[in-house]
C-alpha cells in the first residue's frame, strides 16, 4: 500500500480494508518518506509492516513472504509472538468497532427522554408528571445529564476515530500530537466500572422494578446499562489491542531504518 495516492491516502485505505471487510488482507505499506507519523499511523491503522521505496527488492520480496507467512499461520503476529486471533489488531479494529457504537448508541437513548421532558414531550411519563418536572426544575436537571451523556458517546466514537488516536489540527499546542493511550483507556475504564455498579444499584432495587411497571418508557433505556458497561469496557480494551506497542505490530514510534540496516524488509 502506498502512502500517497489520489483521493485517498494509504493510511486511510489501509484502515478502510481491515475495518470493512469480513476477511481482511494484510497490509504493508511502502512511501518515499522517512517520517514517525506515517510510521505511527500506519501501524495503528493496522497495517503488518512499513517499508521505505528505497529498500532493496530482496528486502521487499522478503517482507511479503512474512506478511504472507504469517497470514497464513493467522495465530502469530508479524513477530513470530503467538497470539490469540481475537486480540489481534485486525481481529480488535472489526469487534471494537461493533463495541463501540453499541457504548455510543446507549447513552443517546438516554438522553432523549431527558431532552423530550425538557420540550415539555411526555416521553414515557404523564402529562402532569412532566409539568412537575418542569416547577421542580428537574427537567433541567435532566438535560444537565443528557448533555453530559451527549458529550460521553462523542468521545466513547472516538475510539475507533482518528482523532481519538491523534489530536485533530484545532487542539492548541497539540495538534498533530499522539494520544496518549492511557488518556482514553484510563477514561473509559472508570466510566465503565461506574455504569456497572450503578446498574447493580438500581437492578437490586424493588424500587426501580415497580417504576418500570408504572412508567416504563422513562426506566426502560436503563435496563441497557448493564451492557453499556460491557460494550465500553469491550472496545476501551480493543482501542488498547489497537494501540498498544505489545500488540504485534512492533512498536509504533519506531523510525524505519536505511534498507540496509532494517532487516527483512523492515517489518516490526
Amino acid at each position: 500500500m502506498d502512502v500517497r495516492m489520489p483521493r485517498i491516502d494509504g493510511i486511510q485505505a489501509t484502515r478502510l480494508l481491515l475495518e470493512h471487510l469480513a476477511d481482511p488482507p494484510r497490509v504493508l505499506v511502502l512511501t518515499t518518506f522517512e517520517n514517525d507519523e506515517y510510521v505511527y499511523e500506519a501501524l495503528a491503522a493496522g497495517a503488518s509492516g512499513f517499508l521505505l521505496k528505497r529498500a532493496r527488492p530482496e528486502r521487499i520480496a522478503e517482507a511479503v513472504r512474512m506478511v504472507a507467512r504469517a497470514a497464513l499461520r493467522g495465530r502469530f503476529a508479524v513477530t513470530g509472538t503467538r497470539r490469540a486471533r481475537w486480540t489481534s489488531p485486525e481481529s480488535a479494529a472489526t469487534w471494537g468497532r461493533r463495541a463501540t457504537y453499541v457504548a455510543a448508541a446507549i447513552p443517546v437513548l438516554y438522553a432523549l427522554t431527558r431532552f423530550a421532558w425538557a420540550l415539555g414531550i411526555p416521553l414515557g411519563l404523564p402529562a402532569e408528571a412532566v409539568d412537575d418536572l418542569h416547577d421542580t426544575g428537574a427537567a433541567w436537571a435532566g438535560v444537565g445529564l443528557a448533555t453530559f451523556a451527549v458529550v460521553g458517546a462523542i468521545l466513547t466514537l472516538g475510539l475507533v476515530q482518528r482523532w481519538g488516536e491523534v489530536f485533530p489540527r484545532w487542539v492548541p499546542a497539540l495538534a498533530g500530537r499522539k494520544v496518549p493511550i492511557r488518556l482514553a483507556t484510563v477514561p473509559a475504564t472508570l466510566v465503565a466500572i461506574f455504569v456497572m455498579s450503578a446498574s447493580v444499584g438500581f437492578l437490586t432495587d424493588p424500587i426501580f422494578w415497580d417504576k418500570l411497571t408504572t412508567d416504563t418508557a422513562a426506566v426502560a433505556p436503563m435496563l441497557t446499562w448493564p451492557v453499556w458497561s460491557v460494550a465500553l469496557a469491550a472496545a476501551t480494551l480493543a482501542y488498547h489491542l489497537r494501540r498498544s506497542p505489545t500488540s504485534g505490530r512492533g512498536t509504533p514510534d519506531s523510525r524505519p531504518m536505511s534498507a540496509e540496516a532494517q532487516g527483512p524488509g523492515g517489518i516490526s
